[in-house]
């Protein structure tokens, strides 16, 4: 156990490295107390390189806590005998720890394992490594003014697809390209986390996302408070409150989310991102968010979103796009909200409008639609006064100054 009386502040600027607070290749580790910081100048966006690149390759990163399993680190990186190629590392824990003021960079490309707490398996797949985390929890944390996000529970990088695979210091990936090796990794090698847990910790002003779940299975975040998300980068940067991507039986539950962006490509409170499966949303709280309760990507096996509040929000439901097999039941929604779904076929968006007992589907807010053209064009739904197909029961739409 690392544990601090009240709480012990390090700051990583004054020790020069990417994170204040580095777990790596270790288990059964419990940090508690510790105040961490890691901040050179905020106003400054790394952008950078001695390289030559776009983007900084220096020192691209940076984290309050970092955890992570990381090959590279011949030194402290086992095997287990009879487990050479994907053994497990079991019983992380961060609770109660302050995290503020981590100037991580805002740019996508760099790699989104940059932020308050971040948990990251660093292998390269081209060496058989496939090692995952079984039992991390990251609990009763209080993480303020990071970037560019505030947790991120597990992210893989294949170093396969890293600029400089060697260099600790710069982990630059191929984007598109390691996100196909991630989704290869949990399908092909079994290399989703397990036993992960996010519970009950205040996360606010975050330059981009808030807590992201990948690659794991099973994980369960809930009785989270999120104040304020996208507050910094470009607003085209794809960026929303509390989400999950390939990442399977994900439940989401008793989380509040509030103060989100007036604008960001993305933006909504929730987000059931796209390869997944199974995931929930239940009892979550989401209002006073400009961009809207829920963001939908399509391409999943059943998203089930139940028993929610939507407050003060924009949209309700936002790019609800073509192909997946999630869906939705409108109940009590307010007269005048507004769902926006994107057609894959058309590449265009449509609006569908509460109007009492009725739904209207219409083009760019003008044009009425029938719900038959709604069907055929979109192939996801069907109409039948307020239900869209599917999974999904119970959710509530209050009245709204920003639909």
């Amino acid at each position: 156990m690392i544990h601090a009386g009240g709480f012990k502040k390090v700051n990583g600027e004054y020790v020069g490295n990417k994170e204040a607070v580095l777990i790596e290749n270790m288990e059964y580790v419990w940090v508690t107390g510790l105040e961490v910081t890691n901040d050179d100048e905020f106003s400054v966006n790394w952008r950078t390189s001695n390289r030559g690149e776009s983007v900084d390759l220096e020192n691209p990163r940076r984290f309050g806590i970092h955890v992570t399993i990381d090959s590279r680190a011949t030194d402290t990186y086992t095997t287990v005998a009879g487990d050479e190629t994907s053994r497990s590392y079991k019983g992380i824990v961060i609770d109660n720890c302050y995290v503020h003021d981590v100037d991580g960079n805002e740019q996508r490309q760099v790699n989104k394992v940059n932020e308050g707490i971040g948990v990251e398996v660093i292998s390269n797949s081209n060496d058989g490594l496939f090692p995952y985390f079984d039992g991390v929890t990251l609990q009763n944390n209080r993480i303020d003014h990071v970037d560019r996000t505030g947790i991120k529970l597990v992210r893989i990088s294949d170093l396969k697809n890293f600029y400089y695979p060697d260099d600790l210091n710069c982990d630059v990936d191929h984007n598109s390209a390691n996100d196909q090796s991630r989704y290869n990794n949990i399908r092909s090698h079994d290399q989703a986390a397990r036993n992960v847990r996010g519970v009950n910790n205040y996360v606010s002003d975050v330059g981009g996302d808030g807590i992201l779940i990948c690659e794991s299975k099973g994980a369960v975040v809930e009785h989270n408070i999120l104040d304020g998300n996208a507050m910094r980068g470009d607003g085209g940067n794809a960026n929303a409150g509390i989400w999950s991507w390939n990442s399977f039986d994900t439940t989401f539950r008793y989380n509040e989310s509030f103060h989100g962006p007036d604008y960001n490509q993305d933006g909504c409170s929730f987000d059931s991102n796209y390869w997944s499966a199974g995931t929930i949303f239940e009892h979550n709280y989401s209002h006073d968010v400009p961009m809207g309760f829920m963001l939908l990507m399509g391409g999943n096996d059943t998203d089930i979103i139940r028993y929610n509040l939507s407050q003060n929000d924009g949209l309700a439901w936002r790019h609800g796009a073509g192909g997946a097999s999630s869906s939705f039941v409108l109940e009590n929604a307010a007269d005048g909200y507004k769902i926006r779904i994107w057609d894959v076929e058309k590449s265009a968006y449509y609006y569908l409008t509460v109007d009492g007992s009725d739904i209207k589907m219409t083009a760019d807010d003008s044009a009425v639609w029938t719900a038959m053209d709604l069907h055929n064009g979109l192939h996801m739904l069907s109409m039948d006064r307020k239900y869209l197909s599917c999974v999904g029961e119970g959710n509530l739409f209050a009245a709204s100054e920003n639909a």
